[in-house]
Protein backbone atom coordinates (compact mmCIF):
# COMPACT_ATOMS: atom_id res chain seq x y z
CA UNK A 1 0.00 0.00 0.00
CA UNK A 2 2.65 2.67 1.02
CA UNK A 3 4.97 1.30 -1.83
CA UNK A 4 2.26 2.25 -4.81
CA UNK A 5 1.77 5.83 -2.98
CA UNK A 6 2.98 8.59 -4.94
CA UNK A 7 2.77 12.44 -4.46
CA UNK A 8 2.49 15.07 -6.46
CA UNK A 9 5.15 17.78 -6.41
CA UNK A 10 5.00 20.19 -4.66
CA UNK A 11 6.16 23.91 -6.73
CA UNK A 12 8.89 24.61 -3.99
CA UNK A 13 10.52 21.18 -4.40
CA UNK A 14 8.80 19.14 -1.80
CA UNK A 15 5.28 17.16 -2.04
CA UNK A 16 1.90 18.26 -2.09
CA UNK A 17 0.62 18.84 2.04
CA UNK A 18 -2.65 17.45 0.60
CA UNK A 19 -1.49 13.93 -0.85
CA UNK A 20 0.91 13.89 2.16
CA UNK A 21 -1.99 14.79 5.03
CA UNK A 22 -4.56 12.24 2.96
CA UNK A 23 -1.98 9.41 2.98
CA UNK A 24 -1.24 9.76 6.29
CA UNK A 25 -5.08 9.89 7.45
CA UNK A 26 -5.95 6.76 5.00
CA UNK A 27 -2.66 5.24 6.65
CA UNK A 28 -4.26 6.21 9.98
CA UNK A 29 -7.56 4.58 9.44
CA UNK A 30 -5.62 1.59 8.01
CA UNK A 31 -3.53 0.88 10.82
CA UNK A 32 -6.50 1.55 13.55
CA UNK A 33 -8.89 -0.93 11.46
CA UNK A 34 -5.44 -3.18 11.50
CA UNK A 35 -5.03 -2.50 15.31
CA UNK A 36 -8.74 -3.10 16.18
CA UNK A 37 -8.36 -6.64 14.02
CA UNK A 38 -5.37 -7.44 15.72
CA UNK A 39 -7.28 -6.74 19.25
CA UNK A 40 -9.80 -8.52 18.13
CA UNK A 41 -7.54 -11.41 17.61
CA UNK A 42 -6.05 -11.66 20.79
CA UNK A 43 -9.02 -11.37 22.46
CA UNK A 44 -10.49 -14.52 20.52
CA UNK A 45 -6.75 -16.01 20.94
CA UNK A 46 -7.28 -15.45 24.88
CA UNK A 47 -10.90 -16.63 24.94
CA UNK A 48 -10.10 -19.68 23.00
CA UNK A 49 -6.86 -20.42 25.33
CA UNK A 50 -9.44 -19.83 28.58
CA UNK A 51 -11.92 -22.33 26.51
CA UNK A 52 -8.85 -24.76 25.80
CA UNK A 53 -7.87 -24.62 29.09
CA UNK A 54 -11.71 -25.49 30.35
CA UNK A 55 -11.97 -28.72 28.34
CA UNK A 56 -8.46 -29.61 29.09
CA UNK A 57 -9.67 -29.51 33.03
CA UNK A 58 -13.03 -31.38 32.13
CA UNK A 59 -11.16 -33.98 30.30
CA UNK A 60 -8.94 -34.01 33.14
CA UNK A 61 -11.65 -34.29 35.55
CA UNK A 62 -13.33 -37.04 33.13
CA UNK A 63 -10.28 -39.10 33.24
CA UNK A 64 -10.22 -39.14 37.02
CA UNK A 65 -13.63 -40.15 36.94
CA UNK A 66 -13.52 -43.08 34.47
CA UNK A 67 -9.99 -44.35 36.66
CA UNK A 68 -12.27 -43.99 39.70
CA UNK A 69 -15.45 -45.75 38.05
CA UNK A 70 -12.97 -48.52 36.78
CA UNK A 71 -11.33 -48.87 40.51
CA UNK A 72 -15.10 -49.01 42.13
CA UNK A 73 -16.43 -51.03 39.36
CA UNK A 74 -13.22 -53.95 40.27
CA UNK A 75 -14.02 -53.30 44.06
CA UNK A 76 -17.47 -54.17 43.43
CA UNK A 77 -17.11 -57.09 41.72
CA UNK A 78 -14.14 -58.56 43.48
CA UNK A 79 -16.63 -57.78 46.90
CA UNK A 80 -19.16 -60.16 44.88
CA UNK A 81 -17.22 -62.33 44.89
CA UNK A 82 -16.25 -62.83 47.78
CA UNK A 83 -19.07 -62.70 48.81
CA UNK A 84 -20.53 -65.38 46.52
CA UNK A 85 -17.23 -67.76 47.96
CA UNK A 86 -18.39 -67.13 51.25
CA UNK A 87 -21.99 -67.84 50.61
CA UNK A 88 -20.79 -70.90 48.75
CA UNK A 89 -18.41 -71.94 51.58
CA UNK A 90 -21.52 -71.52 54.27
CA UNK A 91 -24.15 -73.41 51.82
CA UNK A 92 -21.15 -76.02 51.61
CA UNK A 93 -20.81 -76.40 55.43
CA UNK A 94 -24.63 -75.79 55.86
CA UNK A 95 -24.88 -79.30 53.70
CA UNK A 96 -22.14 -81.02 55.60
CA UNK A 97 -23.84 -80.21 58.71
CA UNK A 98 -27.20 -81.52 57.62
CA UNK A 99 -25.68 -84.37 56.07
CA UNK A 100 -24.01 -85.74 59.46
CA UNK A 101 -27.60 -84.46 61.25
CA UNK A 102 -29.18 -86.60 58.46
CA UNK A 103 -26.80 -89.49 59.15
CA UNK A 104 -26.30 -89.52 62.94
CA UNK A 105 -30.18 -89.66 62.72
CA UNK A 106 -30.33 -92.74 60.49
CA UNK A 107 -27.73 -94.31 62.58
CA UNK A 108 -30.36 -93.63 65.77
CA UNK A 109 -33.07 -94.69 64.18
CA UNK A 110 -31.18 -98.01 63.06
CA UNK A 111 -29.92 -98.51 66.09
CA UNK A 112 -34.07 -98.11 67.49
CA UNK A 113 -34.94 -100.25 64.59
CA UNK A 114 -32.49 -103.34 65.53
CA UNK A 115 -33.80 -102.73 69.40
CA UNK A 116 -37.26 -102.86 68.81
CA UNK A 117 -36.57 -105.78 66.41
CA UNK A 118 -34.66 -107.63 69.77
CA UNK A 119 -37.42 -106.89 71.77
CA UNK A 120 -39.96 -108.18 69.64
CA UNK A 121 -37.86 -111.98 69.07
CA UNK A 122 -37.94 -111.68 72.88
CA UNK A 123 -41.22 -110.69 73.29
CA UNK A 124 -42.46 -113.88 71.08
CA UNK A 125 -39.76 -115.91 72.69
CA UNK A 126 -41.48 -115.14 76.22
CA UNK A 127 -44.86 -115.43 74.75
CA UNK A 128 -44.12 -118.38 73.39
CA UNK A 129 -43.29 -119.88 76.80
CA UNK A 130 -46.00 -118.19 78.40
CA UNK A 131 -48.29 -119.68 76.04
CA UNK A 132 -46.63 -123.18 76.45
CA UNK A 133 -47.22 -122.72 80.16
CA UNK A 134 -50.52 -121.68 80.00
CA UNK A 135 -51.48 -124.71 77.81
CA UNK A 136 -49.92 -126.54 80.08
CA UNK A 137 -51.95 -125.04 83.13
CA UNK A 138 -55.44 -125.86 81.14
CA UNK A 139 -54.13 -129.41 80.03
CA UNK A 140 -53.70 -130.47 83.49
CA UNK A 141 -56.35 -128.57 84.52
CA UNK A 142 -58.60 -130.37 81.95
CA UNK A 143 -56.93 -134.10 82.63
CA UNK A 144 -57.64 -133.99 86.12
Amino acid sequence: MAEDKSFRSCIFGGYSREDVNNFVERIGKEFDKVQKENNDLRDLLESMRMKLDYYQQMENTLHNAILVAQKSSEQVRENANKECDLLRKEAELSARNEIAGAESRVRELSAEYLRLQQEAVTFRTNFKALLGAQQEVIERYFSN
